[in-house]
């Protein structure tokens, strides 16, 4: 729940900038060598269903480190296939629609390390259910997986299920893992046409009814300070149509500060001649506790 007491947030507009994104690079498929998800899939089906959720999209998992690896990415796909098999009464959302729906809202991979932004992401996705999760490696020779199974959209996206492996990390393992997911430098047709309104005689964006974002609870008691910085695209009628996260804040404030971005009215940026033109924009949602 979203409170107003005991805080400040501000907002601002930056010089835009182009940003070069990509369709994902495919992930690959696991081999005989790697951790068995099936065992893992039948129980965090069995606690799915449980839950009454009957719809579930698995996000990649995040890491080794503060990134996002092919390594996440295959285990993601393992498991996916796995659940469809395990209960086939459960919706999984297909993998290949879950990185297209990323991209076409211009998310980074990294949006899945924010608990805010996965489980935002996955109500988008039209889930009830999103499993994320994580990867860490010990000593350079043990693989430790981590699969969080939660309920979105109610009881603040309540944890339902976890469940943890470990196999040992295999020479291909290492070779993906070191692969981190990135946008790359082929950028659709469609992400082209946003056009660098920073050129001459072009206009920015200006705020004409850009409300600040509430705090939650959770980062209010916790007095979670700092900024959350999305590369927005302002559409020619002024509204927010797409918010990457470029960096974000912990407590639900990621997702506060996409959820109010969405309620922003600009002038949209315009050519020299006047016409208006979809562009990019760096905003700064900034969350202060006094």
């Amino acid at each position: 729940m979203a409170v107003n007491r005991n805080r400040r947030t501000t907002a601002r507009l930056l010089v835009p900038a182009l940003l070069c994104l990509a369709l994902l690079a495919s992930a690959p498929r696991l081999s005989a060598q790697w951790p068995d998800l099936g065992a893992a899939a039948a129980q965090l089906g069995h606690a799915i269903d449980h839950s009454k959720c009957r719809t579930v999209a698995v996000l990649d998992l995040a890491g080794p480190g503060d990134k996002v690896t092919g390594l996440g990415a295959a285990l993601s796909n393992g498991l996916s296939t796995a659940m469809s098999k395990e209960d086939p009464t459960l919706q999984v959302i297909d993998r290949a629609h879950i990185a297209v729906a990323r991209l076409a809202n211009d998310y980074p991979p990294t949006i899945v390390i924010d608990h805010g932004s996965a489980m935002m992401f996955g109500q988008e996705l039209g889930a009830d259910a999103v499993i994320t999760g994580s990867v860490s490696v010990s000593k350079g020779k043990t693989l430790h997986i981590q699969l969080d199974a939660y309920r979105v959209g109610v009881d603040k996206d309540r944890r339902i299920a976890v469940q943890h492996l470990t196999a040992p990390m295999s020479t291909d393992m290492a070779e993906i893992a070191a692969k981190q997911l990135r946008l790359d430098a082929d950028t659709p047709p469609a992400i082209k046409s946003y056009f660098p309104v920073n050129s001459p005689g072009f206009t920015l964006p200006r705020c004409l009814s850009c409300p600040s974002a509430a705090y939650t609870e959770q980062a209010l008691h916790r007095r979670v300070q700092g900024v959350v910085k999305l590369m927005a695209v302002v559409s020619t009628d002024g509204r927010i149509s797409k918010a990457a996260v470029l960096e974000g804040l912990p407590g639900g404030l990621t997702a506060q500060a996409i959820n109010v971005a969405r309620q922003w009215r600009l002038t949209p940026a315009k050519t020299p001649d006047g016409k208006p033109i979809a562009a990019r924009q760096i905003i700064e949602p900034q969350f202060e506790v006094y």
